[in-house]
């Protein structure tokens, strides 16, 4: 009796079955039965297979074995289109469109769309802040840290508070530093000014 094959030899014998049985027959292929059997079950899979999967198709027996059983054809999937499972990431809450802090020109609020409670939205904001003001460049944008800098921002965001880990990317935790980012630049700026403008003074009155 011929062993049970593996699923790589399964898989080996199907292709060899479609490449000499089906795919070979290019100049005669509506007198080719293998061929219509072939594309008929590819036909039949796209309008009654709903989980995507390409039917069996016949495939002829690799085993040595001249007895009857030898002649039973087992059935291999020819292809699978797709995955069953969509990535863990699919199933978190996906980013708003638009950008944060722009309500009135096609973004949003990111108070309103966490729709948290309010004492956990200011301890997590609070939190993140001082990982901000601590391990970041208050002059540049998010874009423009040190990448390993705000992976490790995330991180320890992520580790205080499991919940931002909900959210497709890490939005909500981008978002808190995109937000503190920029209150830190127009700080920065408006200090800036107020010195020039003291200095200026100063100067006027020597």
């Amino acid at each position: 009796m011929a062993s049970a094959s593996t699923p790589q030899e399964g898989a080996k014998a199907a292709r060899h079955f479609i490449h000499t049985y089906v795919d070979e027959d290019d100049d005669n292929e509506a007198d080719s039965p293998l061929r219509r059997a072939y594309h008929d079950s590819i036909d039949r899979r796209n309008t009654s297979s709903p989980s995507g999967q390409l039917p069996c198709i016949p495939v002829p027996s690799t085993g040595s074995s001249t007895s009857s059983s030898s002649k039973r054809q087992s059935c291999t999937p020819v292809s699978t289109i797709g995955s069953e499972t969509d990535s863990e990431d699919d199933d978190k809450i996906p980013k708003p469109l638009g950008e944060v802090g722009r309500p009135n020109r096609g973004g949003y609020t990111l108070r309103v769309v966490l729709k948290w409670k309010d004492e956990r939205y200011h301890e997590i904001k609070s939190f993140i802040n001082n990982l901000v003001d601590s391990k970041l460049d208050g002059t540049l944008p998010l874009g423009k840290q040190i990448k390993e800098k705000v992976d490790a921002v995330r991180e320890a965001a992520a580790v205080k508070f499991p919940i931002l880990d909900e959210y497709q990317d890490q939005w909500a935790t981008n978002d808190f530093i995109k937000c503190r980012l920029k209150g830190r630049q127009v700080a920065l700026r408006k200090a800036e000014l107020e010195r020039q403008v003291a200095e200026k003074k100063k100067k006027s009155k020597a």
